[in-house]
């Protein structure tokens, strides 16, 4: 199942690789995992289309440790990993 793209800026922590994306400039569609990735800032990232490299999205790459738990209770994958990894490492 694909989502459409719900806005121009999103945390990286999210399942944004699932969301379907429209590029303005082409008209390029796919999921945003077909994308190509720029890395910015350690605090962005951006995601440009694989046909024109337009600028699709901006995503934010950090988040609290209360925006991971938040985004996992809602079915983020790479959040519910996230936590996993750092029960695992308490554990150890």
């Amino acid at each position: 199942m694909t989502i459409k793209q719900p806005s121009y800026m999103f945390s990286a922590w999210e399942n944004y690789k699932q969301w379907e994306s429209t590029c303005p400039e082409c008209n390029w569609t796919g999921l945003l995992a077909q994308a190509v990735s720029d890395y910015e800032t350690p605090m962005v990232s951006s995601l440009h289309c694989p046909k024109c490299d337009r600028k699709l999205a901006l995503m934010n790459n950090q988040a609290s440790q209360e925006e991971i738990v938040d985004l996992a209770a809602r079915g983020s994958q790479q959040a519910i990993h996230h936590l996993k990894r750092q029960e695992e490492t308490k554990d150890q």
